[in-house]
């Protein structure tokens, strides 16, 4: 009959799709003189291997796009850390000091230009001293931004009451009590003698 026949062509021309395909494998089953074709598992498999590997690119490249974002806001962070910084030079030193009218003491200072940044900081040096990660002195990890910490009252007692931020090439800019906000070098013996540590924000760490 119409229907039988129209099945057939239907048949006929799927079978035709199908034995086109360069990528599937078909298994002949004949039953009661009609041919049934199955599309294997091996279609799928093809299928599935491509979309595998379309996924682990897509993702792999976000992660990587992502990693690189952290590591270009971390720069831009850092940056702005120095260049603001560099901005309050000759502000004078005010014990107790947080802004630039009044002037800053060191904690303030470095507690003001980090705040900037959205970055939290304790309000006193040692403080900070417990909240920062400690850093090999000199090495190629220490970058602009990181924070310097000195025993300047008592160089031998190792307690931190002195802070400052690190601009790179050993040079580093901090409230001195006698001269305002100033840049000094790290190879300078007065301040070599009183170094404790260079420390990192905890947020450069995440």
């Amino acid at each position: 009959n119409v229907d039988s026949k129209n099945n057939t062509n239907g048949i006929n021309r799927f079978d035709d799709l199908i034995n086109d395909s360069p990528i599937a494998d078909v298994l002949c089953y004949h039953n009661n003189n009609k041919k049934t074709k199955i599309l294997l598992v091996v279609y799928i498999m093809h299928v599935s291997i491509f979309t595998y590997i379309f996924f682990f690119c897509y993702f792999f490249g976000c992660f990587s796009n992502i990693g690189q974002a952290v590591i270009r806001k971390e720069s831009t962070i850092r940056h702005a850390l120095t260049r603001q910084a560099l901005d309050f030079i000759a502000v004078p030193y005010v014990w107790g000091g947080t802004d630039a009218r009044r002037g800053f003491d060191c904690s303030g200072f470095v507690r003001y230009i980090y705040q900037k940044q959205k970055l939290y900081l304790p309000r006193v040096s040692r403080d900070m001293f417990k909240h920062t990660y400690y850093l090999k002195p000199r090495s190629s990890t220490v970058r602009p931004g990181d924070l310097i910490f000195f025993s300047m009252k008592r160089p031998t007692s190792r307690k931190v009451d002195h802070v400052g931020i690190y601009l790179g090439r050993e040079y580093f800019i901090h409230a001195s009590f006698s001269r305002g906000i100033v840049i000094d070098s790290l190879l300078n013996d007065y301040y070599k003698r009183r170094l404790i540590s260079i420390r990192r924000h905890k947020s450069f760490f995440n």
